[in-house]
């Protein structure tokens, strides 16, 4: 049985979907793009990872947009806008935000 946080989803075009392999790491996503490349922007991966402690790195998006969602306890999220505007946005379990695509990085 898939277990997202485990075996992503990927979301494709025609209204496809696929169970990806084990999340192995920061490695895997690079197989992931070789697998779903004909889908090019329109490919979605959907994904669950638990964090214990703060990043200490920037990631950004500048192809889509981002949902992030918290399904337990809390978090902050560190945005920083087109404009280079920055924001603070807290999410409680449940509560979601959305890293807009504009490439630049959200922490």
């Amino acid at each position: 049985m898939p277990h997202l946080p485990t075996n992503p989803a990927h979301l494709g075009r025609a209204a496809s979907a696929s169970v990806e392999p084990d999340f192995t790491g920061p490695d895997w996503f690079e197989a992931y793009a070789a697998r779903h490349q004909a889908d090019g922007l329109e490919g979605r991966l959907v994904s669950q990872f638990a964090f214990s402690e703060s990043w200490d790195s920037w990631e950004m998006h500048p192809h889509g947009a981002e949902r992030v969602i918290c399904t337990q306890g809390a978090c902050t999220l560190h945005q920083e806008h087109a404009d280079g505007s920055t924001e603070r946005v807290t999410l409680a379990a449940n509560d979601y935000a959305i890293n807009a695509s504009s490439g630049v990085p959200a922490k």
